[in-house]
């Protein structure tokens, strides 16, 4: 189907809705392109989701999707939008050329990320802020045109397994009383320094590879 042009959303699922959303084009909506809210579910495999005025992708107030294997990009917004409680578990999608970040996580949020690739995004890969949980396992971040993974205010994810590259900023960028968990993660070839901890910042590293960044391997600052 081809779902575009409406004055809102391209679709939303709320209140326990549970479709299978496959294999769509939801394009050029003047609000987002899919929007889950408020306990809703639901399959979303295989679709486009682009050129919305909004954010490609938002999981808010405890919807809880499985979002497969989509192509999100060209959105004026965020690719991926999830926060005020909203989880939902992302696997194969790519997320790229979006006019704000790939992937934003705040709000206890808490969703799940494996194997998406965020990448091309005019600002971070992946940005998680005011008390954003989640988990990213085996993503690929890069070339986008901040940092690959940004942290701050109280923002607590783990990140574990993912390769960090080739952006324009930071590689990894913890500050402003950030947390998270980072293991076994490559960054590499990023402009700036490959991981920075600053202004509070406090999370744990291991096992991570971080080479060939423009800046610093790693700097810590107060």
């Amino acid at each position: 189907n081809l779902i575009s042009g409406h004055a809102i959303a391209g679709v939303i699922v709320h209140d326990g809705g549970s479709p299978e959303v496959r294999d769509n084009r939801i394009m050029d909506c003047m609000g987002k392109g899919i929007d889950v809210y408020e306990s809703g579910l639901g399959v979303f495999h295989g679709n486009s989701v682009s050129g919305n005025a909004m954010d490609g992708v938002v999981v808010r107030t405890r919807g809880n999707p499985t979002v497969t294997s989509n192509n999100v990009y060209g959105n004026k917004g965020n690719g991926v939008y999830v926060f005020d409680g909203g989880k939902g578990v992302f696997e194969d999608n790519d997320v790229h050329d979006n006019e704000s970040s790939g992937l934003v996580i705040r709000s206890r949020g808490n969703p799940t990320l494996r194997r998406n690739k965020f990448h091309h995004g005019k600002k971070h890969g992946v940005y998680v802020y005011m008390e954003g949980r989640g988990v990213l396992d085996a993503n690929i971040i890069y070339e986008n045109r901040q940092d690959g993974v940004c942290v701050k205010s109280g923002g607590d994810p783990t990140v574990s397994s993912n390769i960090v590259r080739d952006g324009r900023g930071k590689g990894v960028f913890v500050h402003d009383k950030g947390k998270g968990m980072f293991e076994g993660n490559d960054v590499a070839g990023n402009s700036g320094t490959g991981v920075t901890i600053a202004s509070g910042g406090d999370p744990m590293m291991s096992r991570n590879k971080i080479t060939g960044n423009g800046g610093h391997g790693a700097c810590v600052d107060n």
